[in-house]
């Protein structure tokens, strides 16, 4: 297992325990995506190494609801910056950047939502913001997740 299937079964874990009381999700399957049925809509969940990855939703309808899972390092977050007006395109997009070493564990965003709310001028401080809570996965830190994953 490489680090895209960690951080599929990670998604997985996260989503399950995010519905333990409304109780939507009907069906869950995991392949080269992870697609969830929910009662009222279907996400398609994307593990990606690197936010550099992200071509791939150019080919996927803008109303197709997406969470993307990917690490929470510099790269990614220099990624999501460079791609923002790409992503803030997708009405139903949300990336999770994780770091399962620190207590905050997570960071999601609505690129489409947080562009319409957001003073533009503060966007790279706001991410930062978000990304600095959650901590930076070190390199030493990708490795014990690229073993866990083995």
């Amino acid at each position: 297992m490489d680090t895209k299937e960690y951080l599929k079964e990670w998604a997985v874990q996260y989503l399950k325990s995010k519905d333990v009381i409304a109780r939507k999700i009907k069906e869950i399957s995991i392949q080269e995506t992870v697609k969830v049925a929910y009662i009222d809509k279907d996400l398609e969940v994307f593990s990606i190494a690197s936010c550099s990855d992200l071509a791939f939703l150019a080919s996927l309808p803008k109303e197709k609801y997406i969470m993307i899972i990917t690490l929470n390092t510099h790269e990614n977050l220099k990624g999501l910056m460079e791609q923002w007006k790409s992503l803030a395109s997708y009405q139903n997009l949300s990336l999770m950047f994780i770091n399962p070493f620190s207590s905050e564990g997570k960071w999601i965003i609505h690129p489409y939502t947080h562009d319409r709310i957001a003073d533009p001028s503060s966007l790279r401080l706001g991410l930062t913001s978000l990304f600095e809570a959650v901590g930076e996965l070190k390199p030493e830190q990708i490795s014990l997740v690229q073993k866990e994953a083995l």
